[in-house]
């Protein structure tokens, strides 16, 4: 089974107006939230980043599973990732 997820990252720099943040804040290890409503208990699951490269990323997800078709975007002054697993 597949799993895609999408999780955006609201990066805000301010220095007189809002930039993109560099997305080499992407690599290390990340502890991600998947429940399914706020309500319930959480869920934590770890997302590790080992390289990002020009619109793109490596690392595992869930269980160990490699990411696969990670795309990210900077485009709107946040940092948004897709990936597959």
């Amino acid at each position: 089974m597949r799993t895609v997820l999408s999780l955006a990252f609201i990066l805000v720099f301010q220095f007189g107006h809002t930039q993109a943040p560099d997305p080499a804040v992407l690599v290390g290890e990340w502890q991600v939230d998947l429940r399914p409503k706020p309500d319930a208990e959480p869920y934590f699951q770890k997302l590790i980043v080992t390289e990002v490269n020009d619109s793109s990323f490596t690392g595992t997800f869930y269980y160990d599973s490699e990411i696969q078709e990670a795309r990210f975007n900077v485009d709107w002054g946040g940092l948004t990732i897709a990936f597959v697993t």
